[in-house]
Formats: structure tokens, sequence, C-alpha cells
């Protein structure tokens, strides 16, 4: 195997170790903490006529290099959310999430960037929401859209709840399948934060749609429904079953009309900023050239020198040219981004973004024959990478490096 990654790979099916590394969406670190995807390892002791790492594999400094070993290190220093990790390596993204390897923790913040007022405790509930297919004795029959639904590795599951207010921290883990979440009995969903912390003010849903990778902060409100069993479903398929039971107290919970949202990432304005082409196709990921109606693409290979090379401490504007019928996630690493609109190619129509939308993002659905435009700005330096988080697409290439370009931490990504 020369190199151990995506080129010169001898044919035929792979029995070694299975290799893994760690991405954490949402996450402030470094290039060697961020999980890119030839950043591998191997379990340790390494077996003869293996690597026992990736080709992008490295250290946070003074941290020996150890087989079968990684230390990544998470400041938190960003702003309180529910952030999500699963395994990134390239080629077997989708097989070793399918099996089970995702998670999420929650970041808190301080008496001003986060809600004393909300729920919490046993009143605030992680939902990790994967779907996946069996064969008749229970063992995984791998598929890109399964007919079961998982929640917190459990299927169809069940939790008992009380006749009052609970903050629900969901995180879609599925491979292609959105997730259009709401209750049978037509309850409301409150909407108070994206991907990355709070909105600026609460949004009532009556349905909250998700994308793999997307994660919401939901208030419901089971006052008044002691008794009932209420179900989630998506597109009309079971979820899980909220079992509500009386309240065992007084509930002193509420959502504030202004939430501690982070702000723009450019107060009052901008100024002059990078714009920056790049396109999606229905596998690959590409460049843009020209603009409006007549845009033609260039598509591009993951191992192919990177061309998304933003300067460290710019902020930039992405035009992201959706040149295929279908809509993909756009996930960016080390960063998060806010949506501005999007654009129809053919027409140049503006389309504003969601009220979902209007936080912090990471990852963003970029419509067939439309331009998503997003602003980031880039304050950590070195290699990370940026791809459709339809994770099959990403194992397919769908995905290129990006270099957040530091003089003293050079990338090497040719």
């Amino acid at each position: 195997m020369t190199p151990p990654d995506c080129a010169g790979s001898p044919k035929g099916q792979y029995t070694g170790p299975v290799p893994t590394v760690v991405h954490l969406h949402g996450a402030h670190a470094r290039s060697e903490s961020d999980g890119i995807p030839e950043a591998w390892y191997l379990p340790a002791p390494a077996l003869p006529g293996y690597y026992s790492r990736g080709s992008d594999w490295s250290q946070i400094s003074g941290v020996p290099n150890e087989d079968g070993a990684a230390v990544f290190q998470y400041p938190n220093d960003q702003p309180p959310a529910l952030l999500f990790f699963h395994d990134h390596t390239l080629g077997i993204t989708a097989q070793n999430v399918y099996m089970g390897l995702v998670g999420a923790y929650i970041l808190r913040g301080n008496a001003t960037t986060d809600v004393s007022t909300l729920p919490s405790g046993p009143y605030e509930i992680p939902l990790a929401i994967q779907d996946k297919s069996f064969y008749a004795d229970g063992s995984f029959q791998f598929t890109s859209e399964g007919n079961t639904i998982v929640v917190n590795g459990k299927t169809w599951p069940y939790v008992n709840v009380e006749a009052r207010h609970y903050r629900l921290r969901i995180m879609s883990g599925t491979d292609e399948r959105y997730l259009l979440l709401s209750f049978d009995n037509g309850l409301k969903l409150t909407q108070i934060g994206g991907d990355v912390g709070f909105l600026p003010h609460p949004v009532t849903l009556r349905e909250l749609t998700l994308t793999s990778g997307e994660r919401a902060d939901v208030i419901v409100d089971f006052t008044g429904l002691a008794g009932h069993n209420v179900v989630l479903k998506t597109d009309g398929v079971d979820v899980m079953e909220f079992k509500v039971g009386p309240s065992t107290g007084n509930d002193n919970t509420s959502v504030p009309s202004n939430l501690p949202y982070e702000g723009p990432i450019c107060n009052p304005s901008c100024g002059n900023v990078t714009t920056r082409k790049v396109a999606a196709f229905d596998h690959l990921l590409g460049l843009v050239n020209g603009s409006g109606a007549t845009a033609t693409g260039t598509t591009m290979l993951w191992d192919a020198p990177s061309t998304e090379n933003p300067a460290l401490n710019s902020t930039e504007e992405w035009d992201i040219y959706n040149f295929s019928g279908d809509s993909h996630p756009i996930h960016l690493h080390e960063v998060r981004y806010e949506v501005i609109d999007r654009i129809n190619i053919a027409t140049g129509v503006h389309i504003p973004p969601s009220p979902g939308e209007s936080g912090r993002m990471d990852t963003a659905i970029s419509n067939g024959h439309q331009i998503l435009r997003i602003r980031a700005h880039f304050d950590l330096g070195g290699l990370y990478a940026w791809h459709c988080h339809i994770i099959e697409h990403e194992d397919e290439q769908m995905m290129r490096p990006m270099c957040v370009v530091d003089p003293a931490n050079p990338c090497h990504t040719n």
C-alpha cells in the first residue's frame, strides 16, 4: 500500500484491522485534532504489512507518536452548543458511522452565553437519530437509507416524560436520509438553537428538517398531555414515543424572546471580503468557471492539491454552485459559518435563509441548481476539509482539502 490512503491500494477485499479517526462537528480545534480523513490510525499493536496510521496523522505539540492511540485537544472556547462527533476515515466513514461510531456532548456556557431558565437536568434529553436496516439475526444490513429508526442506539425507543417543558438536543447521524420531524398529535416544536449555538430568537415549528450532521436545540411543551402517548415521526415513519405522566413539581422554565446569539460574523458590515466560487456535482466537488446562469464547473478529486486556501484571520464569502439536480448538505471543518441566502442559478432570484438557519451553522443544504452563499471567518491555520455530508458521497470523494494559510504552519497539500 503506497501511499496508504486513497491511491495505490491493493485490489480486492480489505481484511485488516479497522482504521478510525474522530471528527468533532462544531469544534474550535487545530488541524492535528480535527480528524481529517487521512489522519486515521489502526489499533495497536501494528501488524506486519500494515501502515499503523494515515498520511496526514499527526499529534499535538509535545505529545509523542504512539501506535494505536491519538491525543486530541478541544479547547471548548466557543459558544455553548451540542457538538457531534463521528468517525471520519477516508473511504469507510459511512460503514464506521453505520456501525455506531457516533456520539455527542453538550458544551455549556456561562451567565452571559447561556439561558438559566431553560429545562435542565432530567428535563433535557439528547437524541442521536440514525436510520438502519437489519437482517433477521439482528446484524446490520448496510444501506444508504435504512428502514428502521434508531435513537441513542435503540430501535424505536420510548421515554417517560412529565407534563411540562422539555429541552431536546437533536442530532442527525443519518447517511442520506433527511429527517422531517413532527409529532403525531400536531404538538409544536420551539427551536432555540442550531448546529453551533443559539438562534437570535425562538422559532415555532410544526416540522423540523435536519440533514446528516445537522443539530437542533428544541423546546417541547407536554403540559396538559398527562396520560397520553405522543409519537415523534419523520416523514410518516415512527422515530420514538414520549409517554407523558403527571408533573412532579412546578415548571418554572421559560424561553426568552431574545436568545444569547453570538451575533453576525461582521458587525455592522464585512467591508471588502474575498468571494470564493466552488461547485457541487452529483458525487464530486470542484471549481466554477464564469458566473450566474452561464457558469460551468470543473470536478476535482480529494487528493488533488488544495484550491480552497483562505488566509489565516480572513473572512470569506463562499458561493457554492450546485450543478446537480439533488440537494447536498455542505459541511466545513474548523468554522462556524452563517447562511447569507440561496440564489436560483437560472433566474438569479435570491431566497432568504429559513428562520432555523439564522444562527451559526457548520452544515447547510445546497439545493439543486442553486447557489448556496455562506460567510465564514478562518481563525485557525492548518489543513482541514469541506465536503458533502451525505456520508457515502464523502466516501466517494465529494470532499476537498481546505488549507487555512498560516505561514508558520504550512499545510503540505500537494
